[in-house]
């Protein structure tokens, strides 16, 4: 269920180390429970664990741990603001870990 891929290794955009099956960290409290900053956040964490080069709309949700409608609102937003892009494939990129990489 879990994605392979994710190493302890990898720090997340939370600043919280990935574990497998979940891009939330240690004990996540449930999607009712998370502020809109931490459901926010949670969609970026999707895209820091290799291999997310471009994800779909479920496995941003399943990498997240949002329901898919959230995601899908959440997801239009982060396109509107210029955070995320959406490709022609229909799969998103994130443009705002790009800036946080180059440091700025």
């Amino acid at each position: 269920m879990g994605d392979p891929c994710i190493s302890s290794s990898v720090v997340l955009v939370s600043g919280k180390p990935a574990r497998a099956g979940a891009t939330g960290g240690a004990a996540s409290p449930p999607v009712a429970d998370r502020s809109l900053a931490a459901r926010l956040f949670a969609i970026l964490d999707a895209f820091t664990a290799p291999p997310a080069t471009s994800l779909t709309l479920s496995m941003i949700a399943h990498r997240s741990g949002i329901p898919l409608s959230t995601v899908h609102r959440l997801v239009a937003e982060w396109v509107a603001w210029g955070g995320l892009a959406r490709q022609a494939d229909g799969r998103y990129v994130s443009r705002a870990l790009g800036y946080r990489r180059a440091g700025v």
